[in-house]
């Protein structure tokens, strides 16, 4: 095999980004240029390489003093409907309840019980 990592296929489009980007000396530019006549812009020249201060504070005291600022909102509630009940629920003794939970064949999908 020529590689070793089973997973080779996800290291292929990196391959072939290398193998298009690459200056050919023969031909003096790399098939990416002649093919559409400019150079690919690779991954590591989509960033600005500007220094960036060590020191964390510069990252940090920013980021506290926002955090600091976040309120909690409370939720909206947008439906206000009351529920339907039937008013014989409230006195009736005995109540059938649907169980629609996965169960074993042949079990029943009703069950009584007392009511509340």
């Amino acid at each position: 095999m020529c590689h070793s990592n089973p997973n080779w296929v996800d290291t292929l489009p990196v391959v072939l980004l290398g193998l298009r980007s690459s200056f050919k000396e023969d031909i003096q530019a790399s098939t990416a240029e002649l093919l559409y006549g400019k150079t690919l812009r690779i991954p590591g020249e989509f960033f600005d390489h500007e220094e960036m201060p060590s020191d964390l504070c510069y990252f940090v005291e920013p980021f506290r003093k926002m955090m600091q600022q976040i309120r909690p909102r409370p939720t909206a509630h947008h439906i206000r409907n009351k529920t339907f009940v039937y008013k014989d629920l409230y006195t009736c003794t005995h109540v059938f309840l649907r169980d629609d939970s996965v169960r074993r064949p042949l079990v029943s999908l009703l069950r009584t019980t007392s009511s509340y």
